[in-house]
């Protein structure tokens, strides 16, 4: 029997901007997703490639980001043993801090006392912890989640920000994402982590989720989505709650903390790590 061969393509954009692009890109042929540092990898057999599937992609990625370069793509053929031993080459267990680990499902790790251990199945490799955006909500998280709270994570990917919001003390989690592919990930990662407090999990965007107060919401999404959302979000923010935005850029700061000011939102804090950033916001 032949040996499939895959096509990678290696696209410079944000990783944040899956949230709006992925159910598109599967809908393409794509069977893999890979985020790296300012860049994503996207992997088609190779007899599900041309070139009318490259012109769709890069008109897609164009549609969300205009300034994007199309002759930065980088197309190579890969044998498929390469892809999977070279995905989990890509996904190593580390520590985010000292006490909190972040592992794939393959690392039979066995955590210390007071060690808060992460475990994650990345199948489409969406949120595998690694990229800063990520690092830097889960940064916040641990500073603003207390014992009982209610978080609502806003384009949810793998499910590792709630799932981190619940071994810190939230009691009950909302999870949402626009792409119904990543859900059963979700549900992997809550069973995986043995996530046992209340969960609801929901395919669709923030105006399919029950208006309610929560303690904390995260949203770790592109720039472009965000700048739609602050007067919504103050429907499901408590008095005193925090907003955590990220899926930023240093280049955004200003745009955003123009839209959300509008709105009343007030900064109480900014973390960056490299060229990204992510926000702390409480309503006024």
């Amino acid at each position: 029997m032949k040996e499939k061969t895959w096509i990678e393509v290696n696209v410079e954009i944000n990783p944040s901007l899956l949230d709006v692009l992925s159910n598109g890109i599967f809908s393409l042929g794509a069977e893999g997703l890979e985020e790296a540092d300012n860049q994503v990898k996207i992997y088609f057999q190779k007899n599900r490639w041309d070139a009318s599937t490259l012109k769709s992609l890069t008109d897609m990625i164009h549609k969300y980001h205009p300034e994007f370069d199309a002759s930065t793509i980088q197309i190579k053929d890969i044998p498929y043993q390469d892809w999977t031993e070279n995905w989990k080459d890509s996904f190593k267990r580390f520590h985010l801090t000292e006490n909190i680990i972040v592992k794939p499902d393959w690392d039979d790790y066995h955590p210390k006392k007071d060690e808060i251990v992460i475990t994650i199945s990345p199948k489409m490799a969406f949120g595998t912890g690694h990229h800063e955006t990520t690092q830097l909500v889960m940064l916040m998280l641990q500073k603003y989640i207390k014992n009982g709270d209610h978080v609502l994570d806003a384009g949810a990917g793998s499910g590792i920000l709630a799932v981190l919001a619940a071994k810190l003390g939230a009691r009950r989690i909302t999870a949402f994402d626009n792409d119904p592919i990543v859900l059963e990930n979700i549900r992997e990662n809550f069973s995986l982590n043995e996530i046992n407090i209340q969960t609801d999990i929901i395919c669709g965007t923030l105006g399919d989720i029950k208006k309610s107060e929560y303690d904390v919401i995260t949203a770790n999404i592109d720039r472009n989505v965000l700048l739609e959302l602050p007067e919504k979000f103050i429907n499901y923010i408590k008095p005193d709650g925090i907003l955590i935005l990220s899926g930023l850029l240093s280049r955004d700061e200003d745009k955003i903390l123009t839209g959300y000011e509008e709105y009343n939102w007030q900064v109480i804090e900014k973390e960056q790590k490299g060229a990204w950033l992510a926000l702390a916001l409480k309503h006024k």
